[in-house]
């Protein structure tokens, strides 16, 4: 059986129009997220590459940190040099009344220590680095020790060459002394009799701890 639609040709094209709105939304909506989506994985913020970014500045924090505690370390290091080259200046590890207290204590009783003169060589100061420079060295600077040493001349009055001998006997024997020579020796007279004049060259090694005993006596270390 035919069937005949009465209804006008707009009302009909609105219908359509109506039931194909649902499906076009879909359509749209879709297209939507894609374009999202698409966004997100191009575009759009990356959760691994800020996680990255914030590890980067956290270690630039901790580098900054470091050069920072290295200033500081240069800054004591070359404080205490420069408190170092003061006391190296300054600071002798045994005095010249420890000295003749020694020479007093091993010279023979008939021997007469007329004159004593003390020199102490030092080495020189080493120059404090800057932070940040290199340090050069040359072969013959590497090579050289400078010495840290007294040097002592005696000189005096002896009977005889064996309190002379005695003498320089015990003091190479003592430990507070390096080395003792002998550079020249001759007989004098004084007023009232005969004597043996003599000069000894002393040198007293002082890179070493001069320790006090409890009989007030020095002891090298």
């Amino acid at each position: 059986m035919s069937q005949i639609n009465f209804l006008p040709e707009p009302f009909r094209r609105a219908h359509r129009r109506q039931q194909r709105r649902p499906a076009e939304l879909l359509v749209i909506a879709g297209t939507l997220l894609a374009l999202a989506g698409l966004w997100l994985s191009t575009s759009g913020p990356d959760r691994a590459l800020a996680n990255q970014a914030d590890r980067l500045d956290h270690e630039l924090e901790e580098i900054a940190q470091l050069h920072a505690e290295r200033d500081h370390l240069f800054k004591e290091r070359s404080d205490l040099q420069r408190k170092l080259l003061i006391a190296r200046e300054t600071y002798q590890p045994i005095s010249a009344t420890q000295i003749i207290s020694r020479l007093s204590a091993l010279a023979p009783e008939p021997v007469r220590l007329l004159n004593i003169e003390m020199d102490v060589q030092r080495p020189e100061p080493e120059a404090i680095e800057q932070p940040g420079a290199k340090k050069v060295v040359g072969k013959r600077q590497a090579e050289t020790i400078e010495p840290n040493r007294m040097k002592i001349t005696i000189t005096g009055h002896a009977p005889s060459d064996e309190q002379l001998v005695t003498l320089i006997r015990r003091m190479d024997a003592d430990p507070v002394f390096s080395s003792v020579a002998l550079r020249n020796s001759k007989q004098d007279q004084t007023r009232t009799h005969f004597v043996r004049a003599f000069r000894l060259d002393v040198v007293i090694d002082l890179d070493r701890r001069f320790i006090d005993t409890k009989g007030g006596q020095t002891d090298a270390d």
